[in-house]
């Protein structure tokens, strides 16, 4: 028997994926970089725009390597558009049901939860950029679950090291997932008597690694 719970996150789910197939052939200029870079990749071991040129940075290298390594057994080329919208549809279905469970974990009543999932769903920009294969909901899962385990991340370790490596694995997808760290740091001036200082020191040193 299926659970309350588990209608309201699928209600979420249909209404996202409704929304999501009449832009199902869409791309964009900046999906093309990501892929672009990808390419290069798979194809000639370089971190490159433009074959044999050096590439300093992109804002977004997790993204890359990850749509790398969905293209990878297809040689790239314009298979790396669909393989990044797999990617990208993935994480935005993934994105929907931990924001349920986030808002659960955060004390929200089932109804409430499956509210604030249904919303979520339905927010257009976040559906766009899902729909078009671009690196928004893996940034947005990587934040959720930042949130996620920062509930228990003051007194428990495991929690606190899972919430840095999301911390850290946020930012290399999206460079504005810098901000968390400043805003850890400051929640935990408010709470330093309650915080063990070697768990501290964990999450600062592991978060500050994978920043």
């Amino acid at each position: 028997m299926v659970s309350n719970n588990a209608w309201r996150i699928l209600a979420a789910l249909l209404l996202f994926l409704l929304l999501l197939l009449p832009l199902r052939d869409g791309f964009t200029d900046d999906g093309f970089i990501h892929i672009q870079y990808a390419h290069n990749l798979i194809t000639r071991g370089e971190y490159s725009f433009n074959p044999g040129e050096v590439s300093f940075g992109t804002t977004s290298p997790l993204w890359v390597f990850l749509q790398a390594a969905a293209g990878y057994p297809f040689g790239g080329g314009e298979a790396l558009i669909r393989t990044s919208q797999v990617l990208s549809w993935l994480c935005g279905f993934l994105s929907v049901i931990f924001l349920f469970v986030l808002t659960r974990r955060l004390g929200g009543r089932p109804l409430t939860a499956g509210l604030a999932a249904l919303a979520f769903a339905a927010d257009a920009w976040f559906v766009r950029w899902t729909a078009l294969g671009m690196e928004t909901s893996a940034a947005v899962l990587a934040v959720i679950w930042v949130g996620i385990y920062s509930i228990d991340g003051f007194g428990d370790r495991r929690a606190a090291r899972l919430f840095g490596f999301f911390m850290g694995m946020a930012a290399l997808i999206r460079p504005e997932a810098y901000l968390l760290f400043p805003v850890y740091l400051a929640a935990l001036l408010g709470r330093w008597e309650k915080v063990e200082k070697r768990l501290l020191l964990d999450t600062i040193a592991l978060s500050a690694v994978m920043i």
